[in-house]
């Protein structure tokens, strides 16, 4: 099924009815729905799954694979966890009120975006450190140029 064809079918008032789609053959775009629980999405999207700009307050019942791109910015997300096993690119998890970050996928080797979020430490974030590939800003230990504040770095050892 095309995205736009499982919007038109399932999606009203801000909320994915029931459905019996297992795969979306291209990007399932839901920015700007009003959606306040993420919930009846397919198994597997092949393209992108844009939520932007919704009231998404935590991620639960996620499609199991996203070929694509993962757009969950603007939302009220406060702890990253539940995210999808398998994602092929990057995950946009900017704006919104985020300060845990609880798991990642296994593998996980694309570009994750924490700008312009609540986080004041990464000590939780212990094994997926590395994943997130931070640059330390030469005068102090905060995230060059993200406006999220890390007070704190997780010890190497």
């Amino acid at each position: 099924m095309k995205g736009i064809d499982f919007i038109d079918t399932y999606f009203k008032n801000g909320k994915i009815l029931g459905n019996d789609i297992e795969v979306i053959d291209d990007d399932l775009n839901l920015n700007n729905k009003n959606i306040k629980v993420i919930e009846n999405l397919p198994d597997i999207i092949k393209g992108n799954l844009n939520l932007e700009n919704n009231k998404i307050k935590k991620i639960e019942q996620m499609p199991f694979e996203i070929g694509g791109n993962l757009n969950l910015s603007h939302n009220d997300i406060k702890v990253v966890e539940n995210l999808p096993k398998d994602i092929k690119i990057n995950i946009d998890l900017s704006f919104n009120k985020i300060n845990k970050i609880k798991e990642l996928p296994k593998d996980f080797m694309g570009f994750l975006d924490l700008s312009n979020n609540n986080i004041s430490s990464l000590k939780q974030a212990g094994k997926y450190i590395e994943k997130l590939k931070i640059k330390k800003d030469r005068k102090s230990t905060r995230l060059n140029s993200s406006h999220t504040d890390i007070d704190r770095m997780p010890s190497s050892a």
